[in-house]
């Protein structure tokens, strides 16, 4: 998979052609000839010993600047992009790890950035440019870049982790129920995947009637913070509204994950 993204460009090192280190003039026989006196500057050259005679082709340091980024490059991307989705897994976000996420992938995408301008320069003075580009990890590398971090700051990791918590979820919402939906009821959830547990509290979604969400849509329901969740003073929640239309409230507001569950935020 390496060789297919970054096989970099290849030169043809012939022994038998090799020039004075000094003077760059070509020495007959290369590295099988025999000891001579440099036509050009004079120099003493002896095949058989190293720094006296160097290859036609570019130095190592030159070819390595021309090879694509490759596996390691998608590797980091890749760990980034999966911080990012696990960040934006749950209702509010992990805002730190999020911001450190999209920090990790912005970085190796300039990183990936500054490796292609260096290796046209360098293509380019050795008439290799063509050869350079063809190499895949060159729009391979971005290209993944691009819809790793999309895939992951869009709303499909925040169902997935729904999904999976929402026995759990649903679980606490009949319990309470079960005790006549009182506010003083105590039930407690402890989250399948997610950190910590959290308290069930009916007076989460009164601050909903100031994003011009109806009283009535807000009656019989509830919340429960997810604990470390949000931007400093905020707080993620899963809300049960079991009267509020899907549809109702902007994404922003709500954001509808299915049945009466919603996900959003408050200020604490």
């Amino acid at each position: 998979m390496s060789r297919w993204l970054s096989p970099g460009v290849h030169f043809k090192d012939d022994p038998q052609v090799r020039v004075c280190a000094r003077c760059g003039y070509p020495f007959p026989g290369g590295q099988h000839g025999a000891p001579a006196v440099c036509s050009e500057c004079g120099t003493y050259i002896d095949p058989t010993k190293a720094g006296l005679l160097r290859s036609l082709a570019p130095a190592t340091m030159l070819q390595r600047a021309l090879r694509a980024p490759g596996l390691w490059s998608m590797g980091l991307i890749a760990l980034c992009a999966g911080a990012l989705a696990i960040a934006q897994a749950v209702p509010g976000g992990y805002a730190w790890w999020s911001i450190a996420a999209i920090a990790g992938i912005v970085v190796m995408m300039l990183i990936v950035g500054m490796r292609l301008l260096v290796a046209l320069v360098v293509a380019r003075k050795l008439g290799r440019v063509r050869d350079m580009l063809r190499q895949r990890g060159w729009w391979a590398v971005p290209s993944f870049a691009i819809i790793a971090a999309v895939l992951a700051a869009s709303p499909f990791p925040i169902h997935v982790l729904f999904r999976l918590e929402r026995p759990r979820l649903d679980a606490a919402a009949a319990a309470w129920l079960a005790q006549g939906g009182a506010a003083t009821s105590a039930v407690q959830l402890d989250f399948l995947l997610i950190p910590g547990t959290s308290q069930l509290d009916p007076s989460l979604v009164e601050p909903l009637a100031t994003y011009g969400v109806q009283p009535s849509s807000l009656a019989g329901g509830f919340g429960f913070a997810v604990p470390g969740t949000g931007f400093i003073f905020e707080r993620g929640v899963y809300y049960y509204l079991p009267n509020l239309l899907p549809g109702s409230v902007p994404n922003h507001v709500l954001r509808h994950l299915g049945g009466p569950w919603y996900s959003g935020r408050y200020d604490e």
